[in-house]
């Protein structure tokens, strides 16, 4: 294993190659005098006399006591004002479509399309089936030709359990209407209905 060893005096650096760190120390012992040539030259070189040591620059001292009475406070300071922002880079200028200003401002978002309309609402079929209209028929024809309008039917169906008592004759039509066939059927008998 080889190691580089450098000596380095500005403008000025030396280097050679040893075999052990012990080899090291014994070349830099017997060559001290010409090290020392080598340094006082890069003094020369760089304006110092033979044999000064060049310091390392001193960092600025700090002030001590209070500042200034016209300094201004950093807590307090005031940041400078922004820079105009260009409206041209590079002689390129923005394309109008991106400016903003008074006269052209955001573009307007399309308005989304209307909803689309409404299913149609199921038509009501009454689950009533061919008995309902043909005993309406012919509870019609009976009230025509009876004196009370209807009163007497109303009370038959309701001492039949299809309506209750005391409703009108509308009424009672309508809630035959809504009847299945299954449940007219007593009615229908009674009626010589088929």
């Amino acid at each position: 294993m080889t190691f580089k060893i450098t000596v380095e005096r500005l403008p000025l650096r030396v280097e050679f190659e040893v075999g052990s760190i012990a080899e090291a120390v014994g070349v830099l012992e017997q060559e001290d005098s010409q090290l020392r040539k080598i340094g006082s030259i890069a003094d020369e070189l760089n304006g110092n006399a033979p044999g000064q040591d060049v310091a390392a620059p001193e960092a600025p001292k700090k002030p001590r006591g209070r500042p200034a009475k016209n300094t201004p406070d950093p807590a307090t300071a005031v940041a400078p004002a922004p820079l105009p922002v260009p409206t041209a880079v590079e002689g390129l200028e923005i394309p109008a479509a991106l400016k903003r200003d008074a006269n052209n401002s955001a573009p307007a978002v399309a308005a989304p399309p209307p909803p689309p309309p409404a299913p149609p609402a199921p038509s009501i079929v009454p689950p009533s089936g061919i008995l309902a209209g043909k005993i309406i028929a012919d509870l019609d024809k009976r009230k025509a030709g009876s004196a009370d309008d209807g009163a007497a039917l109303v009370t038959w169906l309701a001492s039949a359990n299809v309506v209750q008592a005391g409703a009108s004759y509308d009424e009672a039509v309508a809630v035959v209407r809504l009847m299945r066939d299954e449940h007219l059927a007593g009615i229908a008998t009674a009626l010589s209905v088929a």
